[in-house]
């Protein structure tokens, strides 16, 4: 009888590990952006790390959350554009590009609370 007890408490304790890790991952992903220091490709790895650690996206869902997590020096020129890429893949491309044309992995993030009105970066 206490086997029984132990391995249905054993069951329900995983059980709430694995949504406290959904859970926590949900918020990690949420709150994740591209990092002023961080490529197109490597922000686009971490990304797709959490995402295999929750309940699956569609590709669409996917597509226009790593769009509204980019930084605002590649968020602003891609929205000049009638419409985004159709795939992820192809917007990933699209903002590397932008990137390498810009000379640079760092820029203003529309989260990054360091850059003033002016561009000029606080406390520099």
């Amino acid at each position: 009888m206490y086997a029984a007890m132990e391995s249905a408490e054993h069951v329900s304790v995983t059980r709430q590990d694995l949504v406290n890790r959904q859970l926590h991952n949900a918020q990690l992903y949420s709150n994740t952006r591209l990092n002023p220091d961080q490529s197109v490709q490597s922000f686009d790895a971490y990304l797709n790390g959490i995402e295999a650690q929750i309940p699956p996206f569609s590709e669409e869902h996917r597509r226009i959350k790593f769009f509204t997590k980019l930084r605002l020096d590649l968020w602003k020129p891609l929205t000049t554009y009638q419409d985004l890429p159709r795939t992820k893949q192809i917007l990933i491309a699209l903002a590397a590009r932008l990137e390498n044309n810009q000379g640079r992995h760092a820029g203003p993030t529309a989260h990054d609370s360091r850059v003033s009105k002016s561009g000029l970066r606080r406390g520099s």
